[in-house]
């Protein structure tokens, strides 16, 4: 996980980023993580998935946290404040690895499938 973009990401590479910004989406996270999950194993090795959490003030914090630690998969990027859909997708961009970038909302508007 990392607090902000002045940090280091170290050495990953993967085909596929997939950048996700969210902002106080506890509600939703647990079927947006099980909905990635389902359709992670369909996706080209190695995808990562990034959780941009754009200064959210509920427990979304948490919820990317927990689910770093257990699946390397998994980065987050925790902006100090909302500063914003767009900077939370360029912080996205400045993170991903991947030689193609995908951005998805976290809001399960438009499905992860």
């Amino acid at each position: 996980m990392m607090d902000d973009l002045n940090n280091t990401f170290g050495e990953r590479n993967s085909a596929l980023s997939i950048i996700i910004p969210v902002f106080n989406e506890e509600a939703v996270f647990p079927e947006l993580l099980s909905r990635l999950q389902g359709t992670l194993p369909k996706l080209p090795k190695p995808t990562e998935i990034i959780f941009i959490n754009d200064g959210s003030c509920d427990n979304t914090r948490q919820c990317i946290e927990n689910i770093c630690r257990s699946d390397s998969r998994f980065l987050g990027v925790h902006l100090s404040r909302n500063f914003g859909h767009q900077h939370a997708v360029s912080a996205g961009l400045c993170a991903a690895s991947g030689e193609v970038v995908a951005i998805l909302d976290g809001d399960l508007q438009d499905p992860p499938e």
